[in-house]
């Protein structure tokens, strides 16, 4: 578990006024675990509406609110078990980041069903995501450090993102989405080209985490050993027993 969060995402400052509101009028009875599941929920609401979409699109607006509630329920968790001072168990840590990855893969599969995306950029996107998260969990284990997003962008936004698309789409020709060049859609090469940028960002940002550890830890060594050695014991001898008891005047 993580000593320490960080969120320097887009959205997060709003993200966190909206939630604190949210989250004071939720009933006594409700508990993180079943704002979890909420999250869970909602992401396999939206994942089976994009693929209804392709019957009509109609289930688009209830992919967009699976959208949202899987976006409370896996935002909302963690405030309120710090809100009324809930102290979370290795167990819990456990169950809400494995329940966001089902939520997650759920929503992008079902949206690289759709009409919208091919199943190819989904896929993409997916494994993007599914490295991030493995990265993260890979920093609460070496670090404690809990970080949420990566240049800007969490879960909110790639959220917001997966319910803009299918949007957009929608409201111009989503066919022309489907238009291939080489083996590809013009979406998958755009996707592919995208994922190669940040697959980049990912090894640079690697790179400048494991030469700041490497640089912590010499500190740390370098600290130790200027740190003065402790004094040896003082052996039991007859100069060191007389220093520590002196013999009587002799009568």
């Amino acid at each position: 578990m993580a000593d320490k969060t960080l969120n320097h995402s887009l959205l997060a400052r709003p993200e966190r006024i909206v939630l604190q509101r949210l989250v004071r009028l939720l009933p006594r009875a409700a508990k993180p675990a079943d704002l979890t599941l909420i999250a869970v929920v909602g992401g396999l609401i939206a994942g089976v509406s994009f693929v209804l979409c392709n019957v009509s699109p109609k289930f688009l607006p209830l992919a967009l609110a699976g959208i949202a509630i899987s976006w409370f329920g896996d935002s909302a968790d963690s405030l309120l078990a710090r809100v009324r001072r809930l102290h979370q168990r290795p167990q819990g840590f456990l169950f809400e980041h494995s329940c966001d990855l089902l939520a997650q893969t759920a929503m992008v599969v079902g949206l690289g069903l759709s009409p919208y995306l091919t199943l190819t950029s989904a896929l993409m996107l997916l494994s993007l995501y599914l490295l991030l998260s493995s990265y993260t969990y890979l920093r609460i284990t070496v670090e404690g450090v809990h970080r949420l997003s990566y240049a800007g962008l969490g879960s909110t936004e790639f959220r917001a993102m997966l319910a803009l698309w299918p949007t957009l789409a929608q409201l111009g020709d989503w066919r022309v989405l489907h238009a291939r060049v080489l083996g590809l859609t013009g979406v998958d090469w755009a996707v592919a080209a995208l994922s190669l940028c940040a697959f980049v960002a990912f090894i640079l940002v690697v790179r400048q985490d494991l030469q700041r550890i490497d640089a912590d830890e010499k500190r740390v060594r370098a600290a130790y050993s200027d740190a003065p050695a402790a004094p040896a014991p003082e052996e039991a001898s007859p100069k060191g027993l007389e220093a520590h008891y002196p013999r009587r005047a002799q009568a």
